[in-house]
């Protein structure tokens, strides 16, 4: 008789299939009150890193959210601006007129003013 017979009495019991378990092992319900105790303090943690909110902190964003928004403006009128100019400038010469002088200077300040709030 061999070992894997079951009428073998001497032989030890085969083993089962898979992963023993282990004797202290946690239950689904278990693991998952833990994982989100972790994850909280994970949570409080970052949270502790971060900026601290205060009257001061929220003031100076403020403020930055105002002056990016004058800047908006300002590149949107930019924006017209170069607009209009171009179209008046691609207008003459699609009709094959030439450009006045002083259109062309107002022409030429614009782009030159756009160009020159850029690099600020």
């Amino acid at each position: 008789m061999t070992t894997d017979d079951p009428r073998n009495e001497t032989a030890p019991p085969r083993r089962g299939r898979g992963r023993p378990r282990k004797a202290d092992a946690l239950s689904g319900a278990e693991r998952a009150r833990l994982f989100r105790e972790r994850k909280k303090q994970r949570e409080a943690a970052r949270a502790a890193e971060g900026i601290p909110h205060d009257a001061s902190a929220e003031a100076s964003l403020h403020a930055e959210v105002i002056r990016l928004r004058g800047d908006l403006d300002r590149l949107r009128q930019d924006n017209a601006d170069l607009a209009s100019a171009l179209e008046l400038f691609l207008a003459a010469r699609e009709s094959g007129r030439r450009i006045p002088a002083d259109v062309y200077r107002n022409i030429y300040d614009s782009v030159t003013r756009v160009l020159a709030g850029r690099s600020r």
